[in-house]
């Protein structure tokens, strides 16, 4: 090709067009074969080994993108700069990320912009979302079409999904007839369940101040927080099996500010062996053995958090025997199975200042979430053996500049035991169309600029013909 030619051909406003629509290509075909190719086996389901950071770019749920979840969570807490909170699916192929519009349009201004209230089902297939504002419903979207159903839970009320039941159709709800602030202490919520067949709501009207709430095995007993105590019910009736309460040591600071009830516990040093007497083993702490008070901690800690327990919907067992919980960074084992319920204190090293139970793998092995560095918004997935105490780190969370954490996790917990555990690569979907846009238009814009060079050096005096 003579130069005469290439410089005829190498006409800025060509060769950007050219670039903007190859650009374009590249940003879009592989999403398109992904979607024709439909979701990517899941059995067994994988996991990934590092979840993904917070990104603008991840797509919301569309039609035909993901079977089933293995995760839903919160990315990102509070509207902030450079990120607003996210409601995120992590596929059950371990790869897909998708947002979920649904529980992001729940969100209201009580929620400080996090998205509204979500459970995940046993299986992964299908959430159950609700509101901390007086809506007098909740929804049920199913991940492989995204179809939604809307479910009356009584008109003026608010109904935040606590468990679903082992048969994927009883969903206990914490209830309250106003609009609650779920980040507020003291919030008086009632307890009640729907059954997502039929619509029928059952109610507890015995049940109020829930803190939590799981569903057992059998679907016949209900495990419950109320204050400093667990108790099981029964799941028809409403009545009281049996409780447990706990002894939580708090600084002085926590009843003069946060509203929780002094209920006359002690600070005691209790020696080795000796047993307390919910039942549990009590054991002395290096602060106690030297002599100091939660009171003289908090005062060497400005970033003090007071303690209170935290149970999620997934606690019980497979074997239906136990319950976990966390207490700070405490995992707590309720033990129901004999004449008198027990309780043992797992303390953990790796979480900064609190975790979360949200499963368990077998009956004697719970999945953890345990943020590990309150400033970096570090966190980590352990399995905790709750027979001898020990843990093993199986995946990380590490936020990219936005600082974004994860939070509000919760588990399929009915593909917990079959996760394989790997490194997966990240799919967010094809960039929005305004990104990609921008990107291919910044493209051709440069190489207009770069063709407008070349093109002149060719036309000056002297270049060759």
């Amino acid at each position: 090709m003579s130069m005469r030619r290439v410089r005829d051909w190498l006409r800025p406003a060509r060769v950007g067009l050219l670039v903007a629509v190859i650009v374009l290509a590249l940003l879009n075909v592989p999403g398109w074969v992904l979607r024709l190719q439909g979701p990517a086996s899941l059995d067994p389901p994988r996991f990934p080994s590092t979840i993904a950071s917070y990104s603008w770019h991840t797509n919301s749920l569309a039609d035909g993108e993901m079977e089933a979840a293995s995760l839903l969570y919160q990315n990102g807490v509070g509207v902030e700069f450079g990120d607003s909170p996210m409601a995120v699916l992590l596929g059950a192929d371990g790869a897909t990320y998708r947002r979920l519009a649904q529980a992001e349009a729940r969100s209201t201004p009580m929620d400080q912009g996090d998205p509204g209230p979500s459970v995940l089902s046993p299986d992964g297939t299908f959430v159950v979302i609700g509101s901390s504002g007086a809506t007098g419903d909740i929804d049920v979207v199913t991940l492989r079409d995204g179809h939604r159903r809307t479910l009356s839970v009584g008109d003026g009320r608010t109904a935040m999904p606590a468990a679903i039941g082992p048969d994927s159709q009883t969903v206990l709800l914490a209830v309250s007839d106003e609009e609650v602030n779920r980040y507020a202490e003291g919030e008086r919520l009632g307890l009640a369940s729907i059954d997502l067949a039929t619509g029928r709501m059952r109610e507890y009207p015995g049940i109020s101040d829930v803190g939590g709430a799981a569903l057992s095995p059998d679907g016949n007993r209900i495990a419950i927080i109320r204050g400093d105590t667990f108790e099981v019910i029964d799941a028809d009736s409403g009545r009281r099996i049996t409780q447990l309460p706990v002894e939580i040591e708090r600084d002085s600071r926590c009843y003069e500010d946060e509203g929780y009830e002094d209920e006359g516990y002690e600070d005691e040093t209790v020696d080795d062996g000796e047993e307390s007497e919910d039942g549990e083993e009590a054991e002395t702490s290096p602060d106690a053995e030297n002599g100091a008070t939660a009171d003289d901690a908090s005062e060497d800690d400005d970033g003090y958090t007071c303690p209170e327990l935290s149970l999620d919907g997934d606690a019980w067992s497979p074997d239906g025997r136990r319950i976990a919980a966390t207490l700070g960074t405490t995992v707590l084992v309720a033990d129901f199975s004999g004449a008198e319920p027990s309780l043992r204190r797992l303390p953990l090293e790796t979480p900064d200042y609190w975790g979360a139970v949200l499963g368990w793998r077998d009956d004697s092995t719970v999945l953890v979430h345990a943020p590990t560095d309150g400033d970096a918004n570090n966190a980590e997935l352990l399995w905790v053996d709750v027979v001898n105490g020990s843990w093993q780190t199986f995946a990380t969370y590490r936020p990219n500049f936005t600082g974004a954490a994860m939070a509000s996790v919760d588990a399929a917990r009915d593909l917990i035991p079959r996760w394989q555990v790997e490194s997966r690569p990240v799919d967010r979907g094809p960039l929005p169309w305004w990104a990609a846009l921008l990107r291919a238009v910044a493209a051709g814009l440069l190489a207009m600029l770069l063709t407008a060079v070349v093109r002149r050096r060719l036309l000056r005096p002297g270049a060759p013909h």
